[in-house]
């Protein structure tokens, strides 16, 4: 069996994951408080950095268990499907059709909206991320579709299938609060999972995820 890391490593990833983890559920908390006492600005504060610690309790739970498992930090990015040899054109052309593919599902059900006069209602992401600092949208524009994807696809989907691991990434989601928009996230977690089981390249749904964002971010400040 292949030597661990050593104590004090494997502890500090531990310790870190733990208090993201504990932060994640403080400020969920502070949410709840703050919607019963109607408070716009808590309620607000609160479900940004409530947002911000769940996305990295993402990845630091994933990395956490593959050290717990006997994983070695110089081996994880192979293993993620991070290495320099999975960064190619052909990844890079991946992940702008797979952002393509969702957005010709959205300008689609757009324009069945339009001929069938069926409004599509509002979603709590609209209404919440409408509001919230440019900061905030850049950090879920660019470095949250990192931390998701390193959990949802290169953790879940060889330990549990594309499949299963699709659902998950639909429940995380719920705050959506719309059946059309929980589909769409189902139907990427399916696409972005069948992608990296096969090529293996997380860049690939990395960029396919950071594209849905910017342009989901863009039509908020735009």
């Amino acid at each position: 069996m292949p030597k661990r890391e050593p104590f004090g490593v494997r502890w500090s990833i531990y310790i870190i994951f733990f208090a993201l983890l504990a932060a994640t559920f403080y400020f969920s908390a502070e949410y709840g408080f703050a919607m019963q006492s109607n408070n716009a600005a808590a309620q607000q504060a609160a479900l940004m950095y409530s947002s911000i610690f769940t996305s990295f309790t993402f990845p630091a739970g994933a990395i956490s268990y593959m050290m717990f498992r006997g994983r070695k930090i110089r081996n994880l990015p192979k293993e993620l499907g991070l290495s320099r040899d999975k960064l190619t054109g052909a990844a890079i052309s991946y992940g702008i059709i797979l952002a393509g593919i969702i957005v010709m599902l959205e300008l689609g059900l757009a324009a069945y909206s339009q001929l069938t006069n069926t409004p599509i209602p509002s979603t709590n992401t609209q209404i919440i991320l409408g509001g919230m600092p440019i900061t905030f949208l850049l950090f879920s524009a660019f470095i949250a579709p990192i931390n998701e994807e390193i959990f949802f696809r290169a953790f879940l989907v060889p330990r549990i299938g594309i499949i299963l691991s699709a659902i998950i990434f639909m429940l995380f989601h719920l705050g959506y609060g719309s059946v059309t928009e929980l589909g769409g996230v189902v139907l990427y977690g399916l696409a972005a999972g069948y992608l990296y089981k096969r090529k293996g390249s997380l860049y690939s749904t990395i960029l396919g995820h950071m594209l849905v964002n910017v342009l989901a971010v863009a039509s908020f400040v735009m």
